[in-house]
């Protein structure tokens, strides 16, 4: 009691924060998550909008790990019915692809500003081109892929997608607070201030636009938006 006495409110916070086990791990799945966003050209096994029509629907697949193959997954190899046009996938334990940490792959620019081909888990190529060698097995019909969430109708791997998407997911929350913070500070301070006809006026719009339910505004603000604005400046409109 005596030490807490001479701890300023902030010191008390982060000693109450840091006693509550849950907040803190919570803390730290939100700054993890916020590093795969904010370094996602790194993280994502390719990029967000590479293409592979030869694993159209592909399903996610499995890491496996031995002493053989090291961490490797199992090629997926395509089967199509001939009445249907299905496209089936199967796992082909006898052609595993190899996986290493920070392997090359397409060249980027982690956050539109550094060039690096390295990604954190990619397919060691070399490996996977002595094993073709050692064992005198072609490779698959696609060449060597994986797709740890599966891939679209496009091909394009869903685990890349979403990691890049998580940007916008992930910063619209700490855009409208900063927007919100702003406004409210500047319309609250000049109600506030002038008082009277003013403040109830300001209230009242206020709780007109509260009284609207957000979702259905938001699908309704998206529609009006014009077709030719690009993705992003929608995305801030909305945001305002």
């Amino acid at each position: 009691m005596r030490d807490e006495a001479v701890l300023s409110q902030w010191q008390l916070i982060r000693r109450r924060f840091a006693r509550h086990r849950l907040a803190v791990f919570s803390l730290a799945v939100l700054a993890v998550l916020y590093a795969m966003a904010l370094l996602a050209e790194f993280v994502a096994p390719r990029a967000a909008l590479t293409r592979n029509l030869d694993y159209a629907y592909c399903p996610p697949q499995l890491i496996y790990f031995d002493f053989e193959h090291g961490l490797h997954v199992r090629a997926m190899v395509r089967t199509i019915d001939p009445v249907t046009f299905r496209k089936t996938y199967h796992e082909d334990p006898a052609h595993p692809i190899p996986l290493t940490f920070l392997a090359r792959g397409e060249p980027y620019r982690l956050l539109g500003l550094i060039p690096g081909e390295r990604r954190l888990l990619g397919i060691d190529h070399p490996a996977y081109a002595a094993w073709r060698e050692a064992q005198l097995a072609p490779p698959t019909d696609a060449g060597p892929s994986f797709y740890f969430l599966g891939a679209d109708k496009h091909g394009r791997d869903l685990l890349s997608r979403v990691l890049f998407g998580s940007r916008i997911s992930l910063s619209i929350g700490l855009v409208s607070i900063a927007i919100t913070l702003l406004l409210g500070v500047i319309i609250g301070g000049i109600s506030g201030y002038l008082g009277g006809a003013a403040d109830n006026l300001i209230q009242r719009i206020i709780e007109i636009v509260k009284a609207f339910p957000q979702l259905p505004l938001w699908l309704a603000l998206a529609a009006v938006m014009p077709a030719d604005w690009p993705a992003l400046r929608v995305y801030f409109a909305i945001t305002v």
